[in-house]
């Protein structure tokens, strides 16, 4: 049961302002085999993006709606995941930009649950690298590093991936 307590923990840090994520990825790498590691991040990954979705749409919806108005930032990624659609979301996920800050965005602005969770399905590369990196299971395998660098370049090429939507920049916010 001791794989509770990391899940648990990444839930928790999955809603905004907290952050830590990659700090107890890499915990988790250094603590449980690989393949339990890669378990634990991304339960703890996709329960934790599905409850703040739910619940920042359901509770904070008119909170987010206040921040899109008085925030030019908030405002430029509302309007690109509602016009860039799964790619825009994907890429922002990929992005610098960490999913928790984005996801009251997404959940806000009328993203399908659905559409939002296929994102944190294919953004779940950028989530294992942590464990992947600090396992010490794999540190000297020839596998591993080709691991990691294929892990690497896919967080790279989708990263670079370029889709800049039409935005009417004389729209009232």
């Amino acid at each position: 049961w001791s794989w509770t307590i990391p899940t648990v923990v990444l839930i928790i840090l999955s809603f905004p302002p907290l952050f830590g994520h990659e700090i107890v990825m890499l915990f988790v790498g250094l603590a449980y085999p690989i393949a339990v590691g890669i378990g634990i991040s991304c339960a703890g990954a996709i329960l934790g993006e599905a409850a703040c979705f739910v619940v920042f749409k359901y509770f904070f919806t008119s909170y987010v709606d206040k921040k899109i108005a008085q925030s030019v930032r908030w405002a430029a990624t509302a309007r690109i995941s509602q016009e860039a659609g799964f790619r825009g979301v994907l890429i922002i996920r990929y992005s610098i930009v960490p999913p928790h800050l984005a996801n009251p965005l997404f959940s806000c602005t009328g993203m399908p649950f659905w559409l939002y969770m296929s994102t944190v399905i294919l953004s779940l590369p950028k989530t294992i690298i942590f464990v992947i990196l600090s396992s010490p299971d794999l540190q000297n395998s020839t596998g591993a590093k080709v691991g990691k660098y294929a892990a690497i370049t896919v967080l790279v090429i989708i990263t670079s991936m370029h889709h800049t939507p039409q935005i009417d920049i004389n729209c009232q916010f």
